[in-house]
């Protein structure tokens, strides 16, 4: 069973400053929190256009020399590579983080966990073939003191870079497994790939946001299979009205209760020859849409985040339990 590990509503002077909390908090090497306990596989600073493998794959201090992700001064064009533990799968996954700008994070998923350690020191490495998606998810930041947050387990983790309680100025993104995927599906992960989209759709959609490896042709060994780009999210399908039906639409009944509860979120894939329900995303639900924009619920066990509140659902994670959001003041 996966353990949930939390880095709530951190408040961090631009995106750079935040680049090696995450690194460390992944990894569970960072001061003051308890990480779900992934490994490094390599990183790369290119201050000192150093490429490296470090001692100790949980130690982020155990790279040598000057080096940006020990020394906690990631800057533009650095890039490190983790790997997740097995969760509740049967393999690992690898995630590639690159620091594109003093903005951006670009972030791409290794579903079968087969890096290549040791090639040039250069600043976009060569990359397995499957990694997904072949063009990077780019996860917009801050240059002003902003608001970061993790939820993540031993095979997942999803990021919140949010700028306040307004509609604007937020991203997000899940990458890792899915809880309650068949047995026989040996590499469960997925990538959200549209990081400016902070809430769900609520009606059918002919392509998707979800990116996975198709279960039913990967090939390991030769580092090939179907990179699947029809994910849709938490949708009731309706064949008679060729929309969906949502539930965390705003019906009747559901304000005439006053129900306020996180729902599972599950993952469909509509790729032709590959239809199937692949699983729910872990540690990230729904949240009602008249909500508001964001808060917490629950005695702060979630909080929730919608940058499209009228029609659509918002993102919910689950949260600490003790942290405000957005902590006051912001």
């Amino acid at each position: 069973m996966a353990t949930p590990r939390f880095y709530a509503a951190q408040m961090k002077d631009s995106l750079l400053d935040f680049a090696s909390d995450f690194a460390r908090f992944l990894v569970n090497d960072l001061p003051t929190f308890t990480g779900p306990g992934w490994t490094i596989i390599e990183a790369y600073d290119n201050a000192t256009v150093s490429r490296q493998v470090p001692s100790s794959a949980t130690d982020m201090d155990s790279f040598t020399g000057t080096f940006s992700w020990k020394d906690n001064t990631v800057g533009v064009n650095d890039w490190i590579v983790l790997q997740s533990n097995i969760g509740g799968g049967v393999n690992e996954c690898q995630a590639f983080f690159r620091m594109a700008s003093s903005t951006t994070m670009q972030v791409q998923l290794v579903p079968l966990g087969n890096w290549t350690t040791g090639g040039a020191a250069v600043t976009t490495p060569t990359k397995p073939a499957t990694i997904q998606p072949s063009a990077v998810v780019t996860m917009t930041g801050f240059t002003i003191r902003s608001i970061y947050s993790i939820v993540a387990d031993e095979g997942m983790f999803a990021f919140l870079f949010d700028q306040g309680n307004t509609t604007t100025n937020a991203a997000w993104i899940y990458v890792g497994e899915l809880e309650g995927h068949r047995p026989s599906d040996a590499y469960p992960y997925v990538i959200w790939n549209l990081p400016t989209s902070v809430s769900y759709d609520t009606t059918f959609a002919a392509t998707g946001n979800w990116r996975r490896l198709s279960a039913l042709d990967v090939d390991a060994p030769n580092d090939t299979g179907t990179d699947l780009v029809n994910g849709q999210d938490a949708h009731y399908y309706s064949l008679v009205f060729s929309f969906g039906q949502y539930v965390d639409r705003t019906f009747e009944g559901v304000l005439t209760l006053g129900e306020t509860r996180p729902h599972p979120v599950g993952i469909f894939f509509s790729d032709t020859g590959n239809r199937h329900f692949a699983g729910f995303l872990r540690n990230v639900y729904s949240a009602h849409n008249k909500l508001g924009s964001v808060g917490t619920f629950g005695g702060e066990k979630y909080m929730y985040r919608n940058d499209r509140t009228d029609d659509y659902a918002g993102i919910c994670f689950l949260w600490d339990q003790a942290t405000l959001y957005p902590p006051d003041p912001i």
